[in-house]
């Protein structure tokens, strides 16, 4: 038997350390006292440092109670840990939870399964991903946790892991073999998460692991939409290194250029360079029946359109209903739109019912578009 943890004064109680679940081994001197199984467990608790709420004492292989003590002589009782909640499963969360790995340890070792989840708990992987206890997640991952399963919330590891910026838990979670391409319950891949977050190191990461660069979330939006929206130029340019397909569309019938339109950022005007170099179609008409062109006059998004023209996009595409991108313009009296159209395109064209871009103009009160067509020439007596 081990030395003695401590010794107390009045000699009463010895506390020696064992291993196990049975933390230690009480000899003591007992004598007829109110509470005296309640103070000698806190005395315990206090030698050694562990919640008296968990700690119970045992006396020849039954928990004690204050009838072992009405009368004196002397007591050998073994200390074990109690789960601070009611199951395995608990028991390893409360390890996660407070940063216990040794304990965490034990309680693997002795069979406890790291998949097991009760009703409104975490699994086990998911706790210490999201708590980033990457020790925590090795012992996990070695005693053979599911890196595929979903949580409560349908949220998946390497998701967890993306979403707290976590490469190292990445690395470890993609050496467990955990599958690269697993969507949560909104069908979010880890590459759809990291090309949300800005992180171009993370992304580099999950492309290196092969990730599938065109996987689409509930709403259709690949990464590719993802990275446009947020109007990040050097993920956009990975993306599309990585062979992303520039075209694809999404449930809105929107390609990743189409995103690039309504976006308000700095860097607009260069991601849409960068995706009609390559290979964005600059002249698709999408499920509005607009153009690239249109839309971005349709949303007053000058730089995107200053892009898009310096692209060659086609001027004279109409939409569905036989508009001109000077006609959009004149319609919603984007001033910048007429300025730069204005010169270089039929200004007296007509749509499918025979109106002109100052038919559209003067109907919608728009004086100044008025005023620049009539400067560009435009035909005011033209016939609607």
């Amino acid at each position: 038997m081990a030395a003695p943890l401590t010794e107390p004064a009045d000699g009463r109680v010895r506390v020696l350390a064992l291993s196990g679940n049975i933390v230690a081994e009480i000899s003591c001197t007992t004598y007829p006292k109110e509470c005296f199984l309640h103070n000698l467990t806190e005395q315990v608790a206090a030698q050694l440092q562990w919640p008296c709420a968990r700690l119970e004492l045992l006396l020849e292989g039954r928990a004690a109670t204050e009838e072992d003590f009405t009368s004196g002589g002397d007591r050998d009782l073994q200390v074990i840990r109690k789960p601070l909640l009611t199951t395995y499963s608990r028991d390893i969360l409360f390890a996660i939870r407070t940063g216990r790995v040794q304990f965490l340890k034990e309680r693997l070792a002795a069979g406890q399964d790291p998949n097991s989840q009760l009703a409104w708990e975490a699994l086990p992987l998911h706790e210490a991903v999201s708590r980033q206890q990457s020790d925590a997640v090795e012992l996990l991952l070695a005693a053979r946790a599911d890196t595929g399963l979903l949580d409560l919330e349908g949220q998946t590891t390497l998701n967890l892991a993306v979403e707290g910026g976590a490469v190292e838990l990445i690395d470890q979670l993609l050496a467990a073999r955990a599958d690269i391409n697993k969507a949560d319950k909104w069908e979010r891949s880890p590459l759809n998460m990291v090309a949300s977050t800005r992180d171009r190191e993370m992304l580099l990461r999950l492309l290196e692991a092969q990730a599938n660069v065109d996987q689409p979330d509930a709403k259709g939006d690949t990464p590719l939409h993802k990275a446009v929206s947020l109007c990040q130029v050097a993920m956009v340019e990975e993306l599309l290194r990585a062979r992303a397909n520039v075209n694809r569309t999404n449930r809105r019938d929107q390609t990743p250029l189409d995103a690039a339109i309504v976006v308000a950022g700095t860097h607009a005007a260069q991601v849409v360079r960068i995706l009609v170099r390559g290979g964005g179609d600059k002249d698709r008409m999408n499920g509005s029946g607009d153009t690239p062109l249109i839309a971005a006059i349709r949303h007053k998004s000058l730089a995107p359109l200053c892009a898009l023209i310096d692209c060659s996009a086609d001027l004279e595409k109409t939409d569905r209903d036989g508009a001109t991108p000077l006609y959009a313009a004149a319609w919603v009296g984007f001033s910048g739109a007429l300025t730069l159209l204005a010169g270089a395109v039929e200004v007296d064209k007509v749509n499918d019912c025979g109106d002109t871009a100052l038919h559209a103009a003067a109907w919608q009160g728009h004086v100044d578009a008025v005023e620049q067509l009539v400067v560009a020439r435009a035909i005011i007596s033209a016939p609607s």
